[in-house]
């Protein structure tokens, strides 16, 4: 969509769109500049980390709100 001279924010809710969709998930965005607090991160390869903890997705699922005192 970038190479053919799409928007970056029509790309944005795309991306967001599709991710929602494949992860199940309520909402999704993208921010732009680091959080105060950083939360869960989708690494290039897939694999989720939070600091320094891998996070076992396949049989935990993805960590919510609830998951915070695992960091």
């Amino acid at each position: 969509m970038l190479a053919s001279g799409v928007g970056t924010e029509q790309v944005v809710r795309a991306v967001a769109s599709e991710l929602k969709g494949l992860l199940g998930l309520r909402d999704c965005w993208f921010e732009a500049a680091f959080l105060d607090e950083p939360g869960p991160v989708i690494e290039a390869g897939g694999e989720v980390s939070w600091g320094s903890l891998w996070w076992g997705f396949r049989s935990l699922g993805l960590p919510g709100k609830e998951d915070h005192s695992f960091r």
